[in-house]
């Protein structure tokens, strides 16, 4: 959605094969909880098409600097007015959230080769287009839904935990003969 809203659109399935993927295998323990396996941090978790789990901020730059070198702009831990200001200046933002926009207790944690990783099954991304002073407007692909409102209290809770990661692109500069980015809705 990103790549699409600043006029540059890839298809899924050519996102899915070119993605870093960590290809750490899934390893069940007792109750089908999930004993092992790899890390959003390296690349994407499971299989993208059948059981997974997600990719993270870092693997997700570097497949943004592949398709558009160097333009990948990494939000995550800054103060997300840096958040809002890309979303004032036309460029919309990738965050991570939880899947209803709302700070959840639902936490498991598995092995990876890199240590342990805290995860929820309700993490989902989104992309951030526009804001007001309650509401936080988001392209949702769980819905198809462009410009969802969301209470941004709520939102901004469930985006701390899991991380405060964002990502967004730098505009071509116009001495590369580019009109620009385009924006959000």
């Amino acid at each position: 959605m990103l790549l699409t809203a600043i006029g540059h659109p890839v298809s899924k399935e050519v996102l899915a094969q070119q993605m870093p993927k960590d290809p750490t295998p899934l390893v069940l323990g007792p109750h089908a909880t999930v004993k092992s396996w790899g890390n959003p941090n390296v690349g994407f978790v499971g299989n993208i098409s059948n059981f997974g789990y997600g990719i993270y901020h870092g693997p997700l730059s570097k497949l943004l600097n592949q398709i558009l070198p160097g333009r990948a702009e990494d939000l995550t831990g800054k103060p997300f007015a840096a958040d809002l200001a890309a979303v004032a200046s036309g460029r919309p933002v990738v965050l991570w959230t939880t899947a209803n926009f709302k700070p959840t207790q639902d936490w498991v944690t598995w092995q990876s080769p890199e240590g342990p990783v805290r995860a929820t099954w309700e993490e989902h991304a989104i992309l951030l287009v526009g804001y007001d002073a309650s509401h936080l407007y988001v392209n949702n692909p769980l819905t198809g839904q462009a410009a969802q409102p969301v209470n941004r209290d709520d939102f901004l809770a469930a985006w701390r935990q899991l991380g405060e990661q964002a990502l967004t692109v730098t505009p071509v500069s116009d001495s590369q003969g580019s009109q620009g980015v385009g924006g959000g809705n």
